[in-house]
């Protein structure tokens, strides 16, 4: 009797044992991946950065055309509610040369960014409306919104599991959205937890379909890992946009006050 007490006590108390290590491993995986997501936005990136960034957009037949900028971006942590203010500045080809796009992005995920596009035939400034956000950035992959810096409380992060990619063992993380007009239902990245930088990402959209993956490559300028190169594929047009940043320099010598509609008009200099 004694002995078949024991064997009860001793299965209850494994099974006990069992669902709080269930349930642990569970909500570790869900705190690991907000942990990790969190290693990469916090990774050093400057407080400002400048570079002559060339976008090459390839269509299924092989043609392609190039959009070739000048990009401005200051970190503002914050300050006054904002995240980040950048510029692009285009400087060829001629159809499009002198437009010019400014965002601000807020630290509050649900917070509409500002975004204004100079349209120099014109001679007009316009901001870009809120359901304009979605839209192809000047007829690359990216949309207007992948140019902005994601926020970690913008999406619920899940760890997925680890996989090799370019002989790296990477951790694979999911996120969420929570604002339900974002334009992906999720993405998922894979990354390297050495650098902490995201070497692949794969959207869906809200449709739930994968709708187009990005491959980033990195190198170390000023002791900081910049991404260099950035492949978006739109695995539903079958369009390709390959992102290449020449001349990158971070500098902290930019003021907010540049980041203007009327810097826009003036251009760069």
């Amino acid at each position: 009797m004694i002995i078949r007490k024991l064997l009860t006590l001793t299965s209850v108390f494994i099974t006990i044992v069992s669902v709080f290590l269930l349930n642990g491993f569970s909500y570790a995986n869900e705190l690991n991946g907000t942990q990790i997501m969190d290693n990469v936005y916090k990774r050093d990136n400057g407080d400002g950065a400048s570079a002559n960034m060339s976008f090459n957009i390839i269509y299924p037949g092989g043609k392609e055309k190039v959009r070739d900028t000048k990009w401005i971006w200051i970190d503002l942590d914050g300050k006054g509610g904002m995240d980040e203010k950048f510029m692009f500045f285009f400087l060829s080809p001629p159809d499009i040369k002198d437009t010019a796009f400014l965002s601000w992005n807020y630290e509050k995920y649900d917070k509409d960014d500002d975004q204004w596009v100079y349209l120099p035939a014109l001679r007009k400034t316009r901001r870009i409306a809120s359901s304009s956000k979605h839209d192809s950035f000047f007829g690359t992959e990216f949309n207007y919104s992948d140019l902005n810096t994601r926020d970690l409380n913008e999406d619920k992060h899940k760890f997925l599991r680890t996989e090799t990619l370019q002989t790296i063992e990477c951790y694979i993380v999911e996120s969420n959205p929570k604002d339900k007009k974002d334009a992906y239902s999720k993405i998922l990245a894979w990354v390297d937890p050495e650098r902490w930088v995201i070497l692949k990402a794969e959207f869906y959209n809200r449709k739930g379909e994968h709708s187009k993956t990005e491959l980033i490559e990195w190198e170390l300028i000023q002791n900081k890992w910049t991404a260099k190169k950035m492949t978006m594929e739109n695995h539903l047009n079958g369009n390709k946009t390959v992102v290449t940043l020449k001349g990158f320099k971070y500098s902290n010598g930019f003021k907010e006050k540049l980041f203007h509609e009327r810097t826009l008009k003036r251009g760069v200099r």
